[in-house]
């Protein structure tokens, strides 16, 4: 049977370590931007999930650990989610092309993106129509932010290939 190491995330949501121990100390402060460094959830200080280890099975896998965006034990949103939530709302209350209804709808329903629930797609839909009405600078900026933390089912409407 397998078990979660701890993962040590800068409030900004950068890496630092997905197998942190008490002898791999890693970094207090984030080398990459300079804000402090977790290893705990800041609701319910549960150890935030990190690689996944098994008892004598090698992983050569060179995949990127990914930031999780709420926590295991409690659901809430770890900072980095909710910043960059906040960032996303700020942008579009930037946009005058967008009527106050289409914005409160999208500031009022923006967490259903970072999910797969039944309103995931309707969401996104929306959300993508928006982004078409806005200027490429603010819809760049905001693709640049959600793609690390929106949901599977949302990325491909949102962003299809």
């Amino acid at each position: 049977m397998g078990y979660y190491k701890t993962a040590q995330i800068c409030e900004n949501g950068h890496v630092i370590t997905a197998s942190y121990s008490s002898s791999n100390l890693g970094e207090n402060y984030c080398h990459l931007c300079g804000a402090e460094t977790i290893i705990t959830c800041p609701s319910c200080n549960a150890n935030i999930r990190g690689k996944y280890e098994v008892e004598g099975v090698l992983d050569f896998s060179t995949k990127k650990f990914p930031t999780p965006s709420f926590c295991h034990n409690c659901g809430a949103r770890f900072p980095w989610t909710k910043s960059a939530i906040e960032v996303a709302k700020e942008l579009l209350e930037l946009e005058s092309n967008l009527s106050p209804e289409e914005l409160s709808y999208l500031n009022e329903n923006m967490t259903s993106i970072l999910v797969d629930t039944p309103k995931t797609k309707v969401v996104a839909t929306k959300f993508k129509l928006a982004l078409g009405k806005v200027g490429s600078t603010t819809a760049s900026a905001i693709k640049d932010i959600l793609v690390d933390i929106a949901s599977e089912a949302a990325k491909k409407i949102i962003f299809p290939q």
